[in-house]
Formats: C-alpha cells, sequence, structure tokens
C-alpha cells in the first residue's frame, strides 16, 4: 500500500508540473486522427529520436483505451496488446493499454541490454499480484501466467 500511495503522490505531481493531457482527450482523439496521420506521426519521431542517443534506457507508456466494447465486422475485440519500438540506447520499452475493464502489457527488449525479459515478467506478475491483493481483488493466480505464458515466442 506505501508503494501504491508513494507511486499516486508522484503521480500527481507529475501532472500537474507537464499539466498532462486528459485521458478522455487522448481516448477521443484515437477516433477522429487517420491511421495514416497518426503511423506518419510515430514515423516522424523515430526519424528524430532516432538521430540523438535518448537520455535513458527505459520507456513506460499509459495509454487509456475504450472502455466500451470495440467491434471490427461483428467481431468483438478481447484485448489490445501495445507494441511499441526500442530506438538506440533504449534497452526496454514498456507499454500499458487500458481496454474495458483490464490492462494489456506490451514489452519490447534489446536482447543487447536485457539478458531475460521473461524474469523480469515473473516479478512484474508478482508486483501486480501484491497491488491486486493490496485493493482487494482475488484473482486465480494461474489466469495471469497462463495470459504471460501464452503470448511467449
Amino acid at each position: 500500500m506505501r508503494r501504491l500511495a508513494r507511486t499516486h503522490e508522484l503521480l500527481l505531481s507529475a501532472k500537474e508540473r507537464h499539466k498532462a493531457l486528459a485521458a478522455d482527450l487522448l481516448t477521443d482523439a484515437t477516433a477522429f486522427i487517420p491511421p495514416a496521420v497518426s503511423a506518419l506521426a510515430a514515423r516522424t519521431t523515430m526519424q528524430i529520436l532516432g538521430r540523438t542517443r535518448p537520455p535513458v534506457n527505459l520507456v513506460i507508456s499509459n495509454v487509456p483505451g475504450s472502455r466500451n466494447p470495440l467491434f471490427l465486422a461483428g467481431a468483438q475485440l478481447e484485448a489490445m496488446y501495445p507494441v511499441s519500438v526500442i530506438v538506440d540506447g533504449v534497452g526496454l520499452n514498456i507499454t500499458v493499454m487500458s481496454y474495458r475493464d483490464h490492462l494489456d502489457f506490451g514489452v519490447v527488449a534489446d536482447r543487447e541490454q536485457v539478458d531475460d525479459a521473461w524474469e523480469m515478467l515473473d516479478d512484474l506478475r508478482a508486483a501486480l499480484h501484491e497491488f491486486e491483493a493490496a485493493v482487494g481483488i482475488e484473482r486465480p493466480t494461474d489466469e495471469f501466467a497462463a495470459a504471460v505464458r501464452s503470448t511467449a515466442p
């Protein structure tokens, strides 16, 4: 609970310092920004970042997703696993995306800088179980492990 409270304090101060955009605005933006424009922005950003070595080796992003079910050709989207990029100097990129009532994690690692990403994911699983227990969520312990391992190469 202390970790959760401290994280909450830090995030509140970060939002105040950086005047972060409201989550609803980001979610709404994905509904009207054409995919081609979004892809062009991503490519341009990667070109700019590719010219300079970033001052960090870890990127963690939280992307708010739809709280309502999404459908394509009548099929309901079940999960939205984000995939991001690694640029020179960044060894690990963790992106968390919310969708409906859950979070989906995308982890991309540079094998030259991260020896065993699975070990880190085991630690992440343990930390998530601690968090769930701290806030009173009970979940079968095998459910998360099965979901994580099912995406292994």
